[in-house]
């Protein structure tokens, strides 16, 4: 049984006994009978009393502490959560990043090519073929980059196994 179940039975007991040394009485208050609760100042129900406070604040407390623990443990596996979702985040962030700068260094280059081909139409026809060469190897240095960029982007999400369901807050 766990410390509800517990409470539950703590509660019941001393309701049931609380029954039993409590009566009713009558206070007379400015020509009024007021019907109030009393507990005869016999020991063994100011025992029984005392007993029932006891056990309800223990109740109480360890209830609490129930709680606590429970509490902590949610937010820990919170933290977890956090931290492991902005790791993952920042090497996605890395990874789009480096890949956004592979996209603009070929535009460049491919600009660049235009821009050449276009001064060496006018000036030096039979250079073309090398402004085209020069493109191409620059290409293939950014498609090596941007290979290997999907590889180690492929390798993280290997790596990465899927963080598991939250248990906490879910009832």
């Amino acid at each position: 049984m766990n410390i509800v179940g517990w409470n539950y039975v703590f509660v019941s007991v001393g309701s049931f006994l609380a029954g039993n040394i409590v009566t009713l009485g009558y206070l007379k208050w400015r020509g009024y009978k007021i019907i109030i609760p009393h507990i005869n100042s016999s020991s063994r129900n100011m025992t029984i009393f005392a007993i029932i406070l006891a056990v309800v604040t223990l109740a109480t407390v360890l209830n609490q502490e129930a709680n606590q623990n429970e509490t902590d443990r949610c937010n820990n596996e919170f933290r977890a959560a956090l931290k492991y979702n902005t790791e993952v985040t920042a090497e996605q962030r890395d990874v789009n990043d480096r890949a956004q700068a592979i996209s603009r260094d070929r535009r460049e280059i491919l600009d660049q090519m235009f821009v050449d081909i276009g001064k060496t139409i006018e000036k030096q026809p039979g250079q073309i073929p090398e402004v085209i060469a020069t493109y191409n190897v620059r290409a293939r240095e950014l498609g090596r980059e941007y290979d290997e960029l999907i590889a180690y982007r492929s390798s993280l999400d290997k790596k990465r196994t899927p963080y598991p369901e939250p248990s906490c807050g879910l009832g």
